[in-house]
């Protein structure tokens, strides 16, 4: 046990007993000699994870006596404004032992410093907790503290002790104070002889020096070599070491240098980086599975370094397959990218990469770990170590976008693919059998699997993208925007200045549900604008066909149930009243009992299963309805021409196309002429059939705008708004990448008068309406509606009036940290998606950078009843970049009576960088601000 628990947690006690030889170790910190600056530390501030007005750099100036060449150098900075530290976590110290903690230091500037503090803390506690003042004296002389303390008796090698270099600001602090630290030691009094280490122990070991030996290539920051028949990559933030050649090179050690964590527990010769799947197409063998694995295989592998940037090439070879990996590392970053390359004479089938075992938790026991899952908006869960079931997602279908990480404590692991493909995959997180550790695997079926010739042939259609990272959800989401932003479906840029998109879909304030199917539902319409009283509105159509249910006769929806002239004069009315419409369409489904499915002989252009059968379901009614294949002429030409004759015959300005995203099918039609199973096919075949009937459709209407349900990243350069069901995360990444370059709008059925429903909606920058609410709040007598009916109004209107440039599209900044006057933040429960009850703090917020450099804040108290104060904080330098030097004009958006117009109100100006302040808000208020940069 003590064995596999040093192996888990103590890699920095195991670095310091490896570099002993005959005399015993006594060192329990690493990296306190500061030779390679503060790589072998984590950051934090007050408020989270990495520094805020402290700047950390190495001096050449020692402490005297120092067989070193460098020392940490701390500045602060206008921003500093709140207590910084570095720390590392030991593990290791035995109960009942003595240890001496010290540390030198210089105070070069005091100015913004009110102390500085050495601290130890057993496991984020004050037991054993010793702190060690600094003297402030500005006097440019080396000083030196210490202290010895006993370890408490309960203590056992799975605690730790978190080791703290901490500074305070004086007042509101600010630029202007220097101290330089050096030798910072924790030293054992009475060690004992520590049991032979691993040889892998000592590779972490050397690689934890600045000069580790063995062959190796720099530049820069960063290195690539071989240690004691480890590859290995390291810089200053983090160290990747893969196993040994007799081993089959699996990924097998990472070391996040910022942390102090070892990310990897696994035996080396359990390493895994990829896996095979193919098949035999020989006679005697054909159709045989093969599963070729990393572990099974030796391999070759080379090292290069140049401009910043290390590379590591691997070579295997076996029965007729050659796999390459190359993985890059620069100097200034702390994730690996990856790219593979197969060849073989067996037909691949499934291409897994990367395959990385033995992830151990962020926190301990996995307790407070959580994966980042990127389905709908986004949301988070808890780990399998914890859960013991498996994570397992489907790219496009219930996953998308192509990147997942596992975070907690606020240091995380990213993985994340930058495909501009679109290519099929399958992510999952897999608990080992006793739940301490997990398993990522990202499975590629490979594009014509099922086709007659054999695929030989596999390259990574891009990065394949892992490593550490500091933070949270929204850090995550960053590291994937910086690539997201660049790929081929966001080529035409942000929404409100693309030529092809319908502005008035990106000034849209709300949305409407309504069927147009008789007089009575028209009329209804008119009430619901009556009500809102905005100068445009969208109304989605459903119920204008003759069908049994509004989708039973795929795809004939035309003539329209109240005739084609009636519908266009309808439309034409509600045109008039700036109110725009469009129809329901299932792009999917071709329903087989139609004349059209046999006079157009739709079955040749279905989706044809291995088996060889179309693949068919129901939609509501009772006719079976076959699934058709987007690649195909025919359904291609067939969505054009509907959606053409909307606008023609009916005067509908846009579409809602349902099912092509939300399902997902291989085709191994034949005679279709496209590859059979894997790869992009779908995404390509539907991305395609949607220009061919957005092109036509704004021949006839340019500002024409197409919709789908369920968001998906590579369709929106030719869909213009997604719907995405509640509102229930925590962690909108896709609005958090993608915020801006397309929209999302929500609803639903039921509980959509809860204020956490109708406001998070709002405050996450999706488009309002859709909820079928909006009828019952303009006439419904019930108390509920009376008041939500004029509220929503206000939220809508203040979207129209003042919010637009942010929650309709700007880019998503950091959420304002909210710490309620009561604690532990009080939280109300509501009804979610399929019943699924979800908790929400009582107030929430968002942040938001406009396309002219302004900031938008907007807060909501969900309490039906009490008022609540709060302090929130935003820190303008990051991604804003306004920084503490410039001066902000404060601007707030004030409702008007009864959810009538509002009005602008300058309240004060505010200095930039980290801002905050204490609010107190009504039950139910709204606080809308805007932060403009006037010097």
């Amino acid at each position: 046990m003590m064995q596999r628990h040093r192996r888990r947690h103590a890699i920095v006690l195991l670095a310091l007993l490896c570099l002993a030889s005959p005399t015993h170790a006594r060192e329990m910190i690493v990296g306190g000699d500061f030779e390679r600056g503060k790589s072998a530390w984590g950051t934090w501030h007050c408020e989270g994870s990495g520094s805020v007005g402290v700047i950390y750099s190495s001096s050449t100036d020692t402490r005297p006596g120092s067989t070193g060449k460098r020392s940490l150098q701390i500045d602060t900075t206008d921003a500093f404004a709140c207590p910084n530290w570095i720390y590392q976590l030991v593990y290791g110290l035995g109960g009942g032992k003595k240890y001496r903690m010290s540390i030198w230091y210089k105070i070069v500037a005091g100015d913004a410093l009110e102390s500085f503090v050495v601290r130890n803390m057993k496991n984020d506690t004050n037991q054993d907790r010793k702190d060690l003042s600094f003297d402030m004296t500005v006097d440019g002389k080396w000083k030196h503290v210490s202290v010895v303390f006993t370890a408490h008796e309960s203590t056992t090698p799975k605690d730790y002790y978190r080791l703290m270099v901490n500074p305070y600001p004086r007042g509101k602090g600010g630029a202007g104070g220097i101290v330089r630290v050096d030798d910072f030691s924790l030293w054992d009094l009475d060690p004992s002889l520590p049991p032979a280490p691993k040889p892998q122990a000592s590779v972490m070991a050397r690689l934890l020096q600045v000069d580790a030996g063995g062959q190796a290539s720099k530049s820069g920051g960063v290195e690539a070599g071989v240690l004691d028949g480890h590859p290995y990559l390291r810089n200053e933030r983090v160290i990747y070491v893969w196993a040994r050649p007799e081993h089959g090179g699996g990924l097998f050690r990472i070391h996040d240098l910022r942390s102090g964590r070892q990310i990897l527990e696994i035996d080396e010769g359990k390493a895994a980086f990829w896996k095979l799947d193919a098949k035999k197409f020989n006679e005697e063998e054909a159709g045989n599975t093969l599963t070729f694995e990393n572990a099974s295989v030796p391999y070759e592998v080379s090292f290069n370094a140049a401009r910043d940037e290390a590379t590591l090439s691997f070579d295997w070879r076996q029965d007729g397959m050659h796999v390459n990996v190359r993985t890059r590392l620069e100097s200034s970053e702390s994730l690996a990218r990856s790219r593979m390359s197969v060849e073989t004479i067996h037909g691949l089938q499934t291409v897994s990469f990367p395959v990385v075992a033995g992830i151990a938790p962020m926190t301990k026991g996995a307790k407070h770990d959580r994966v980042l899952v990127a389905r709908r908006r986004g949301k988070d869960v808890a780990s399998p170590v914890v859960t013991k079931e498996p994570i397992k997602q489907h790219y496009t279908v219930s996953m998308n976008l192509q990147m997942g990480a596992l975070y907690g404590g606020g240091t995380g692991l990213y993985f994340g693919e930058e495909d501009a493909q679109a290519n099929e995959k399958l992510q999952s997180w897999t608990p080992n059998k006793q739940a301490t550790t997990l398993t990522y695997v990202m499975d590629h079926p490979v594009l014509g699997w099922g086709g007659d010739e054999p695929v030989t042939t596999y390259a990574s259609p891009g990065d394949v993208v892992l490593g550490p990272f500091q933070g949270d959800w929204f850090d995550a989401a960053r590291i994937y925007r910086k690539w997201a932003i660049t790929a081929p479906w966001c080529r035409k840029g942000l929404i409100h200045q693309r030529k092809d998109y319908p502005q008035w879909l990106a000034r849209l304030p709300y949305w409407t549900n309504g069927g147009l199917n008789d007089r009575q539902s028209v009329d209804r319409e008119f009430v619901k604008y009556d009500f809102f009283d905005m100068p445009e509105a969208l109304c989605h159509a459903y119920y204008y066909t003759f069908g049994f249910v509004h989708h039973d006769r795929n795809p004939e929806y035309l003539p329209p149930r109240i005739g084609s002239q009636n519908l266009r004069q309808v439309l034409r009315k509600m045109r008039d009243r700036g109110v725009r419409a469009l129809p329901y369409y299932n792009g999917w489904l071709w329903n087989m009992t139609t004349e059209s499915y046999r006079t157009e002989e739709a079955e040749k252009s279905a989706i044809i299963h291995h088996t060889g059968d179309v693949i068919w379901t129901w939609a509501g009614g009772d006719d079976p309805q076959a699934a058709m294949c987007p690649y195909t002429p025919l359904w291609r030409d067939k969505v054009t021409d509907v959606t053409r004759q909307y606008i023609s015959r009916c005067g509908f300005s846009g579409v809602y196309y349902d099912y092509f995203f939300g399902h997902q099918a291989s085709c191994f039609a034949r005679h279709h002429g496209h590859p059979l199973g894997g790869g992009n096919y779908w995404s390509s075949s539907v991305h395609d059939l949607l220009e061919q009937a957005r092109t036509g459709a704004q021949k006839l209407d340019p500002q024409f705008m197409i919709c789908g349900e369920m968001a998906v990243e590579w369709a929106i350069d030719v869909v213009d708004t997604f719907y995405e069901a509640g509102p229930e995360s925590d962690t909108p990444i896709f609005l958090a990448v993608y915020h801006g370059y397309t929209q999302i709008f929500s609803g639903g059925l039921t509980y959509k008068h809860t204020l956490p429903y109708l406001g998070r909606q709002w405050l996450m920058g999706c488009q309002n309406g859709w909820l079928h609410q909006e009828y019952a709040m303009a006439t419904s007598p019930e108390p509920i509606y009376k008041r939500v009916g004029p509220w929503y109004k206000s939220i809508v209107r203040c979207h129209w009036e003042f919010a637009r440039p942010y929650l309709g599209y700007g880019e998503m900044l950091r959420p304002p940290k909210i710490r309620t006057a009561n604690q532990p933040t009080p939280t109300i429960v509501v009804p979610g998606v399929d019943d699924v009850p979800y908790a929400v703090n009582i107030v929430e917020g968002s942040a938001w950078l406009a396309s002219d450099g302004s900031v938008g804040l907007f807060f909501l108290n969900y309490d039906d009843y009490e008022d609540q104060t709060f302090t929130w904080t935003v820190d303008l330098n990051e991604i804003a970049d306004i920084g503490s030097d410039r001066k902000l004009r404060v601007t707030q958006w004030i409702p008007g009576p009864d959810g009538g117009p509002g009005r602008e109100k300058i309240i004060g100006e505010w200095r930039g960088g980290v801002i905050g302040t204490t609010m107190n808000l009504e039950s139910w208020q709204i606080m809308a601000l805007k932060l403009e940069v006037v010097r």
